[in-house]
């Protein structure tokens, strides 16, 4: 007997807001978003309201907060994990 390889959830690619660096799709279809603006990069889950990392971004002459590509990779990766875990469904639209 074989078995055949279970069937892969198909993610939509809908268009990403501006300010999206970087998506991941968690077990269930909702997404972790890495998104950047002028003062922090923040991880957010669409699925689980409070699931959320930030990353302020320095601020110049000061030595608090992130550089911005350590404060991407932090948020990268702080998203990968959440949604390799995550099994929130998408909020609806």
């Amino acid at each position: 007997m074989t078995q055949t390889p279970a069937k892969q959830q198909a993610h939509p690619t809908h268009p990403w807001p501006d300010n999206v660096t970087a998506r991941y799709a968690n077990l269930t279809g909702a997404t972790v978003d890495v998104l950047t603006d002028n003062t922090d990069v923040r991880a957010v889950c669409t699925g689980c309201p409070a699931a959320e990392q930030t990353y302020p971004l320095r601020a110049p002459g000061t030595h608090t907060g992130y550089e911005l590509r350590p404060a991407l990779a932090s948020a990268q990766s702080w998203a990968q994990d959440h949604a390799e875990r995550c099994r929130a469904l998408p909020r609806p639209a």
